[in-house]
């Protein structure tokens, strides 16, 4: 039997809130692990990364110059005219937006664990784009460790068009509709035939858009929406942005399961749900937008469109 004397102020050691305290405490930390065998710590390290596919969508604004003209190599296909002036088209290139950083903890824990992160995020980054010139680039680019005065450089990825989010505000919009038209006037293009080709993920417009008066605008960025499937207005704070290069990590969420569905055959757009969202006065603009929206789709005979509200979260 052992003599280790027991505390008699505590009537229960065993089961006292300072030992309690004190396992709790333990179980968050493991003083131990550093003379672990380093192929299980690397094992762990590896276990804690992110997924591949990290982050699993963004929201990123959009970017004036994303319009280019790409020459489309002759293949000899019926129909197609060997000329290499008439074989071009104009896309909107989504990997010249800027990219989203990727991030994991592991980066600041110690230099182990940020090799590993390091080498993890090498093998899914992607080149940054080189809208900046190299000093603009260097303080745009770095990420600052918190916990250090080490300047970490941030890796990241392109814009994704099967999960991220296109942001939209009144004046990257109009580039947005314009700018297909104001690269085919570009010097390098007289003389030179070529294709459109729009293709534009999910899309996000800032609350202010649906505040606009100018209603030629208003119609034109209408007629945009009705061909790029489901548009979401973000209400409330709206996301903070950097100068070029690299974004932090922004993401949405539904304010309300409410929608704004489009129904052809009564031509009017119907509230899905009875669900309050934002306040009266908002609700009341976007309803009136949708009226809008419904002669702008009666014209031109969609018959699909769908509006919802999200809230702007940063991950």
């Amino acid at each position: 039997m052992s003599n280790t004397p027991i505390d008699s102020s505590d009537p229960n050691p065993h089961t006292s809130p300072k030992r309690k305290e004190t396992t709790a405490n333990t179980a968050k930390t493991f003083p131990l692990f550093n003379f672990l065998p380093a192929e299980l710590r690397h094992q762990i390290w590896q276990s804690a990364l992110p997924e591949p596919t990290h982050p699993p969508s963004a929201l990123l604004p959009h970017r004036k110059g994303c319009w280019v003209a790409n020459p489309i190599p002759y293949t000899g296909e019926a129909g197609q005219v060997n000329d290499p002036n008439g074989n071009y088209e104009i896309v909107f290139d989504m990997s010249l937006l800027d990219h989203v950083q990727i991030h994991t903890p592991l980066l600041h824990v110690n230099s182990e664990s940020r090799a590993i992160a390091q080498k993890w995020a090498q093998r899914i980054s992607a080149p940054r784009t080189n809208r900046l010139n190299e000093q603009q680039q260097t303080q745009a680019q770095t990420y600052n460790d918190d916990n250090s005065s080490e300047y970490i450089p941030p890796f990241s990825r392109q814009f994704n068009i099967d999960k991220d989010i296109l942001y939209l505000v009144p004046d990257n919009i109009v580039d947005l509709i314009l700018g297909a038209g104001d690269r085919l006037e570009q010097p390098d293009m007289n003389g030179k035939a070529a294709r459109v080709v729009f293709s534009l993920p999910l899309v996000v417009v800032s609350e202010e858009v649906i505040w606009l008066e100018d209603e030629a605008l208003v119609e034109e960025i209408m007629e945009l929406f009705s061909i790029i499937g489901p548009v979401y207005i973000m209400v409330g704070e709206q996301p903070k942005w950097k100068e070029g290069g690299v974004q932090r990590w922004w993401d949405v969420e539904l304010v309300s399961r409410r929608a704004f569905v489009w129904q052809w055959t009564e031509s009017r757009v119907v509230e899905t749900v009875e669900e309050r969202f934002g306040s009266d006065e908002v609700h009341e603009r976007i309803v009136q937008w949708c009226e809008w929206m419904g002669r702008v789709l009666t014209k031109i005979n969609r018959t699909r469109f769908e509006m919802g509200v999200v809230r702007v979260v940063r991950r």
